[in-house]
C-alpha cells in the first residue's frame, strides 16, 4: 500500500468514526429527551395531590438539568434556557397551589421540550 492510500484510509476511517459518534450521540439525546416529554406528560392535570406533583417536577427538573449539563455543547443554549426557565416555573406553580398557572407552566414545558427534541434531530448541521 502506497503512503497517499494509507493517509486516504485514515482519513476516511476518521470521518467515518466522526460520523457514526455524531449519529450515536444523536440517537441518544433524542431518546433522554423523548423521556423528558412522556415525564412532562405524564404529569397530573390538577394540583389535587400538591406533594406527589412536587416530587414528579423535582425529578423532572433534576433529569432535565442532567441531560442539559451535555446538551448546551449542542443545542442552542437559548432554547435549553427557556425550558430550564418552564421547569423552574412548573416548580414555582406547584409550591404556590396556582392551578392555572400549572398548566400553562406544564405545557410551556411540553413545548420547550419539543423544541429541542426537533433541534437534536440529526442533520448536517449537527454533524458540522
Amino acid at each position: 500500500m502506497s503512503y497517499f492510500q494509507k493517509q486516504l484510509l485514515c482519513c476516511t476511517l476518521s470521518l467515518l468514526l466522526i460520523l457514526s459518534s455524531c449519529t450515536l450521540l444523536s440517537f441518544y439525546y433524542k431518546k433522554e429527551l423523548g423521556e423528558l416529554q412522556t415525564l412532562c406528560r405524564a404529569l397530573p392535570p390538577d394540583l389535587s395531590d400538591q406533594e406527589q406533583v412536587y416530587r414528579e417536577v423535582v425529578f423532572l427538573e433534576d433529569n432535565l438539568k442532567k441531560a442539559g449539563t451535555s446538551l448546551a455543547f449542542f443545542i442552542n443554549y437559548d432554547q435549553l434556557n427557556s425550558a430550564y426557565l418552564a421547569a423552574a416555573t412548573l416548580k414555582r406553580a406547584v409550591l404556590q397551589g396556582d392551578e392555572r398557572e400549572y398548566a400553562r407552566a406544564a405545557v410551556c414545558l411540553d413545548e420547550a421540550i419539543g423544541t429541542l427534541l426537533r433541534f437534536e434531530a440529526f442533520s448536517l448541521k449537527t454533524l458540522i
